[in-house]
């Protein structure tokens, strides 16, 4: 059961990325004027809405499956969701951060300056601290402290906003305004 679970959560994990840049390529587009009162009276109130809509109905299933739960914990399910939700978390974090997501997209050098900076800090970085941790005790016995140092001042940096899916909602709009060479999308 594992393994086919596994299968099916790898061929869909490209999917919410992809969602995240066409909804950068959509919300960052300078003819979509946006107000802000729009993005958080519109957009986001649907959001959390739906958010606490479908907690409540899952949390409702959960009572009449597992037949007995406390005041507490049926709110605690309304409030946290169900796991898959994350993705509701992470999309409202980003809608609040399009006007200055917008800012950056306005400026072609400040859009590039960001995507590097969120490849780095969302793959590169974290990628070279994996390698390190689990070769370094092969070079140098006891090498704990060092790996524990560099994982403390990646979290010290807190670049958190380049990481993730920011960056991913500005290179949908990257994308979708610049033309490259077919070649270059092939290596891409």
């Amino acid at each position: 059961d594992w393994n086919v679970q596994n299968i099916y959560d790898s061929a869909v994990r490209w999917c919410v990325p992809v969602f995240v840049m066409i909804s950068g390529a959509l919300f960052l587009n300078p003819e979509k004027q946006i107000s802000i009162k729009k993005l958080y009276t519109k957009n986001i109130v649907r959001i959390i809405t739906a958010f606490f809509l479908w907690s409540t109905i899952y949390a409702i299933y959960v009572f009449f499956i597992r037949g007995q739960l406390d005041l507490n914990e049926l709110i605690a399910i309304i409030l946290y969701g169900p796991l898959h939700f994350w993705f509701l978390f992470m999309i409202v974090g980003v809608y609040i951060s399009i006007p200055i997501l917008r800012q950056i997209a306005q400026n072609k050098t400040a859009t590039k300056y960001f995507l590097i900076m969120a490849l780095v800090f969302t793959f590169i970085l974290p990628l070279f601290l994996l390698i390190i941790s689990k070769f370094l005790p092969f070079i140098i016995p006891n090498s704990e402290a060092i790996t524990s140092l560099l994982y403390y001042y990646d979290d010290k940096f807190n670049l958190k906003l380049f990481a993730g899916y920011s960056g991913y909602f500005l290179l949908g709009y990257y994308l979708n305004t610049n033309n490259f060479k077919r070649t270059n999308l092939i290596y891409a």
